[in-house]
């Protein structure tokens, strides 16, 4: 069954009848259209209002739910007339499903190689409803809030994402060298407990980046600062001889 996108109508200006249906995070729910209606389900797009056409049946189930999946859903007539269209988008049945549970915390494992000297982004989507009341991230034996600062880390401030109850997290490394290498953790929690994501971070060197050229220097550094010690010994001896 087929729902036309054209004309773009405001949904959010529609009157509707509706209500609330709350599930646990990774539950399962069933919708269905009224007892002698034909019809089928869409999902109205958040801040578009679009409908997102969710298949042909009367009847809805959403298994093993996620925070990304809650919103307004509605139970729409495929009539092609216009105004017929309308008239069932206006009566509708609207049903505005509720995520609740544990936060959520996307990626929660994840290898990312970064460029020797270069700058690198992290960045965490999480979720929670009820809402987080704290979060956090530890770089380097170092925990940073959001809007923590220092010369190689800056941890912005959270920004919502355009899903419900869920925001985006971000880490910035001004510059990825050999001390940058390892686990950084990020940390979310709420009033129904707490979850945790991981970045692994590898590095390389860009093309035409010499590594036996940077060896060969350190190499040469260590060999005039081995000279330079074993003079200063010398001159010391022969100060002490001089002085007995």
């Amino acid at each position: 069954m087929e729902v036309t996108q054209e004309p773009d109508f405001d949904i959010g200006e529609l009157s509707s009848t509706g209500r609330q249906v709350e599930v646990a995070l990774g539950g399962a729910v069933q919708l269905a259209c009224p007892p002698g209606t034909s019809g089928c389900w869409t999902r109205v797009e958040s801040g578009t209002g679009r409908l997102e056409p969710m298949g042909a049946s009367q009847e809805l189930r959403l298994d093993k739910v996620l925070y990304q999946e809650a919103g307004e859903y509605r139970c729409v007539s495929p009539s092609r007339d216009l105004t017929r269209r309308l008239d069932s988008l206006r009566n509708a049945l609207s049903v505005q499903l509720i995520v609740t549970g544990r936060p959520m915390v996307t990626p929660s494992n994840k290898t990312i190689t970064a460029v020797y000297g270069q700058p690198l982004t992290l960045t965490m989507e999480f979720c929670a409803n009820p809402p987080y009341n704290k979060v956090f991230w530890i770089a380097k034996n170092k925990v940073y809030a959001p809007g923590d600062a220092d010369k190689t880390v800056i941890a912005y401030g959270i920004t919502n994402s355009s899903d419900p109850n869920c925001h985006q997290a971000v880490l910035f490394l001004t510059k990825v060298t050999t001390l940058e290498i390892g686990e950084y953790n990020f940390i979310v929690r709420s009033p129904s407990g707490l979850a945790e994501g991981n970045f692994h971070v590898n590095m390389t060197y860009a093309s035409g980046y010499n590594v036996q050229d940077v060896k060969s220097a350190c190499v040469t550094h260590s060999h005039f600062a081995a000279v330079y010690v074993n003079v200063i010994i010398l001159l010391l001896m022969n100060c002490y001889s001089r002085l007995n």
